[in-house]
C-alpha cells in the first residue's frame, strides 16, 4: 500500500511540474507574439516621420540589399520559387496537423499552435519593416522629367512622329512569328548583361550601385501567367525574378522593372517610370523596342491635344502593322491567362494600399487633362504632363 502510494505521489509531482511549465511556456508565446506586433507597428508608422524613410532606405536597407543580392546572386536558379513552394507545403501540414491535433484535444489544446503561427508570420512582417517596407515613403524618384508645359501645342505632334518612327524602324529589326509573338533575340544572360551595362549609366546616389542578375522562374511561372504576373522582386533575397512564359517583347521592361526594387525603388509607379527611363535611354534595339511598348500609348493625348485633328488622324493610323499584330498577340495573351487574375488583384491591392495606401492603378499612367467646346468642336488641353509623357518630352528635349 504504501509502494502505492508512493509512485501515486511520485506520479502527481511530475504531472504538476509539467502542467506548471505549459503555463508560463504559454505566456512566453503569447507576450513573444505582441513584442513582436509591436516592433512591427512601430517601424511601420516610424517611415511617416520626414526625412527617416530615405535616411534609412540609404543606410540599412541598402546593407541588407548589398549583403542579400550579393549572397544569393551566386545561385543560378530562383530561390524564391523554391521558397513559395516550401512555404504552401508548411501550410498545408500545418493546417492538417491543426486539425487532427483539435479533433483529439479539443479546440482549447489547440489555440496555441495558432498563436506559434502568429510568432511566424509576425516575424516576416518584422523583417519585412526593417528591410524594405521605408522604401515605399522615400524621395521622388531621381530621373529627369519635363514638368513645364510646351507652349506651342504643334509640337506635341513632331514628339509623338519621332517615337512613331523610331518604334517602326525597330520592328524591322526582329523576326515574329505567325500569331504576332516575337523570337526573343538573346538569351537571358544576354539580357542580363545588357541590363546592368544601361543601369552603369544612372548617374546618382539615390540608387544603390550594385545590380544582381535577373532570375528566370522555370517552375511558377504557369502560375504567375495565371496571376497576370510578369515578374516577382524578393526582398528576402534580393533577387529580381521574371515570368519565362510571358511575352517576349515586355521581358526587358519587366527585367528592368525588377531589378529596379533592387536597387531601393518599392513604388511601383517608380519602378515602372525607371524601367522605362532605361529602355527608351538604350542604344539596343530591344531594350528600345520593349519600352515603347509601355509608353507608347501616352503619346496619343499628347498628339490629342494639338487640336488639329489631321495630325491626330494621320498619328494613329502611321503605327507599324508588324507592331500592331505584336500588340494584339500580348493583349490575346494576357486574355486567355487570366484564370486568377481577380485574385491576384485582390491582394495585390491590399499589399499596396499596406505599403503606400495606393491600388494597382499605381500601375498606369495618368496624365491630367480637360476640354471645353468652342465653336462646336472639342478642344483637349493637357494641365499636367503623366510620367512618361515628361520622360519622353525631356528625353526628345534632350536629343535637340
Amino acid at each position: 500500500m504504501k509502494v502505492n502510494e508512493f509512485f501515486k505521489t511520485q506520479y502527481t509531482k511530475i504531472k504538476t511540474r509539467k502542467e506548471s511549465r505549459v503555463g508560463p511556456s504559454n505566456k512566453t508565446r503569447i507576450i513573444s507574439l505582441c513584442v513582436m506586433v509591436g516592433v512591427f507597428l512601430i517601424l511601420f508608422f516610424l517611415r511617416y516621420i520626414p526625412g527617416y524613410a530615405e535616411g534609412y532606405t540609404r543606410t540599412i536597407t541598402r546593407f541588407f540589399q548589398v549583403i542579400d543580392g550579393t549572397l544569393f546572386s551566386w545561385i543560378p536558379f530562383s530561390l524564391f520559387e523554391i521558397i513559395i513552394i516550401l512555404i504552401v507545403i508548411s501550410v498545408i501540414l500545418w493546417i492538417v496537423f491543426f486539425i487532427i491535433h483539435t479533433v483529439k484535444k479539443g479546440i482549447k489544446k489547440s489555440y496555441i499552435r495558432i498563436v506559434d503561427l502568429g510568432i511566424v508570420i509576425a516575424s516576416c512582417l518584422v523583417l519585412y519593416a526593417a528591410t524594405v517596407a521605408p522604401n515605399y515613403k522615400r524621395d521622388p524618384i531621381d530621373i529627369p522629367l519635363q514638368s513645364e508645359l510646351i507652349s506651342d501645342t504643334n509640337e506635341y505632334y513632331t514628339i509623338g512622329k519621332y517615337y512613331q518612327n523610331d518604334f517602326n524602324e525597330l520592328a524591322n529589326h526582329f523576326q515574329f512569328n505567325e500569331d504576332g509573338s516575337m523570337v526573343r533575340p538573346y538569351s537571358y544572360s544576354e539580357i542580363n548583361y545588357l541590363m546592368k551595362e544601361e543601369y552603369k549609366k544612372l548617374d546618382s546616389d539615390y540608387y544603390l550601385s550594385n545590380t544582381f542578375n535577373a532570375k528566370p522562374m522555370y517552375i511558377l511561372s504557369w502560375l504567375y501567367s495565371q496571376l497576370q504576373i510578369t515578374g516577382v522582386t524578393f526582398p528576402i533575397t534580393g533577387e529580381p525574378n521574371f515570368n519565362i512564359d510571358a511575352p517576349t517583347a515586355d521581358l526587358p521592361f519587366t527585367i528592368a522593372h525588377e531589378i529596379a526594387h533592387t536597387k531601393g525603388i518599392m513604388r511601383e509607379e517608380d519602378a515602372n517610370l525607371l524601367a522605362a527611363y532605361i529602355c527608351l535611354n538604350s542604344e539596343n534595339e530591344y531594350l528600345r523596342y520593349s519600352g515603347y511598348l509601355t509608353t507608347y500609348f501616352s503619346l496619343y493625348s499628347l498628339v490629342q491635344a494639338t487640336n488639329i485633328d489631321d495630325l491626330y488622324t494621320d498619328f494613329c493610323k502611321s503605327l507599324s502593322p508588324i507592331i500592331i499584330k505584336n500588340i494584339n498577340y500580348i493583349n490575346n495573351y494576357w486574355k486567355t491567362h487570366d484564370l486568377f487574375g481577380s485574385i491576384s488583384r485582390f491582394f495585390n491591392d491590399i499589399y499596396l494600399m499596406l505599403s503606400q495606401s495606393n491600388t494597382t492603378e499605381a500601375y498606369e499612367d495618368h496624365e491630367d487633362t480637360s476640354s471645353r467646346e468652342e465653336g462646336g468642336k472639342i478642344i483637349y488641353q493637357i494641365n499636367s504632363y503623366s510620367p512618361y509623357q515628361a520622360l519622353l518630352i525631356k528625353h526628345y528635349l534632350s536629343k535637340k
